[in-house]
């Protein structure tokens, strides 16, 4: 029998011993919505090494961007944000987004993507998406021609409609509700036939994705997993997460969730959504 840790042998029990590889001291449970669990994914992000050893945080707008910045600095001006929203009527994009939001040690400044010629491998550009499956990312596209944020993040799309050619390191911050079976997604290109018809889904592979289960693991947790995710009865989208973590580690990382209780969605200044004309209907809109 594998050796046991003294946890498990101390007590009395019908079971056998748990071999120590396995064997974990505190088994957490939590639930989270999506504007709780944003805030969490923001605690983890910026003790991330990835982000702490980076040159430069080039941040692109989006509801997770935001999120991230306003829990650094909460008087970051986010009402404009975003590029686009998805709504209970539909998708909306926001026709006066603001710059890109470029982070260097300890403060920020909000500088357009484009004007930024210098990028390098120490830079990351945070990207989220509306999808992913672990490895690729699905995004829905706000520009006509699908040369939007996407276009400067990668420039052989418009060249040759791939998703290729950026010179710094392109990270995906995702919420797990987001999460599609591994497999879901392929690289689409620009712009995407699957339907048939050219749409505004772009696939992509980030360099990197970070969810919860990274933020969790950055805040304390040994192993994150997720065994309930959709809609409450009171209609909100909400995750629940089983975490094992180190006795020392649990105050930490309980008083990190804590935190987060209770937070609010941002309200961002968004335009009606989308509908016929404006690309609601995408068909041969190229």
């Amino acid at each position: 029998m594998a050796e046991a840790c003294s946890c498990c042998v101390s007590v009395k029990c019908n079971l056998q011993a748990i071999p120590k590889e396995v064997c974990i001291s505190m088994l957490l449970q939590f639930s989270l919505n999506s504007a709780e669990a944003r805030r969490l994914l923001a605690a983890g992000f910026w003790r991330w090494p990835v982000v702490t050893g980076a040159g430069r945080v080039i941040l692109c707008r989006s509801t997770t961007a935001a999120t991230l910045l306003v829990h650094r600095w909460p008087e970051f001006p986010w009402q404009s944000f975003v590029a686009g929203i998805v709504a209970r009527d539909g998708v909306t994009v926001q026709r006066q987004p603001a710059a890109e939001a470029v982070v260097r040690d300890q403060s920020w400044v909000q500088q357009p993507l484009g004007e930024i010629t210098d990028l390098s491998s120490d830079d990351l550009i945070i990207k989220s998406a509306n999808a992913y499956d672990g490895q690729w990312a699905g995004v829905l596209l706000g520009h006509r021609a699908g040369f939007g944020t996407m276009g400067r993040i990668y420039p052989e799309l418009e060249r040759s409609g791939k998703a290729a050619g950026c010179a710094a390191k392109v990270i995906s911050p995702m919420l797990s509700e987001k999460l599609l079976p591994a497999g879901s997604l392929r690289e689409s290109g620009y712009p995407d036939l699957a339907l048939g018809w050219p749409s505004r889904f772009l696939v992509f592979r980030p360099d990197r994705i970070f969810d919860e289960g990274d933020a969790l693991r950055e805040l304390g947790a040994n192993k994150v997993r997720i065994v309930s995710r959709g809609a409450s009865h009171d209609g909100h989208s909400v995750t629940t997460y089983h975490v094992a973590v180190d006795d020392e580690a649990a105050p930490s990382l309980l008083a990190a969730v804590d935190a987060v209780k209770g937070a609010q969605p941002l309200a961002f200044a968004v335009g009606p959504a989308l509908a016929g004309d404006d690309g609601g209907s995408w068909r041969d809109s190229r």
